[in-house]
């Protein structure tokens, strides 16, 4: 939370701007990673991954704000480095997580085809 503050004094946002820009980068991470509109919901909606997801993205906004005490004070100089630490995220992929799910979904599908009924065609 505390990345938050200073984040948001150092790019002249509001709080609601910053809410914003961390659901859209979320929202995106999981479309990346998604393989369909199903799975990308079900990691958009995973406690387990989206907790994971808050852990690493606060160490990549704890980096920018080590640095940005060093930066000009020129919002657009500013709004480069940010999502220069920010869109880092894109590159770690959390495969036991994501695979966890994938694995799941999997046995969910075949539970629903084994309680299908079989009809037979006189």
């Amino acid at each position: 939370m505390e990345n938050k503050n200073i984040i948001m004094d150092y790019l002249q946002i509001s709080s609601e701007e910053y809410d914003e820009k961390l659901f859209q980068t979320y929202w995106s991470w999981c479309v990346k990673y998604g393989k369909t509109p199903i799975h990308i919901q079900q990691l958009f909606a995973n406690a387990t991954i989206s907790n994971w997801w808050v852990i690493e993205y606060e160490k990549l906004l704890t980096q920018f704000t080590n640095v940005v005490q060093f930066l000009p004070k020129k919002k657009d100089i500013l709004e480069h480095h940010f999502y220069g630490f920010a869109v880092q995220i894109y590159e770690i992929y959390p495969k036991a997580l994501i695979d966890a799910i994938r694995n799941d979904n999997l046995k969910n599908e075949i539970q629903i085809i084994k309680n299908l009924p079989l009809y037979h065609a006189n």
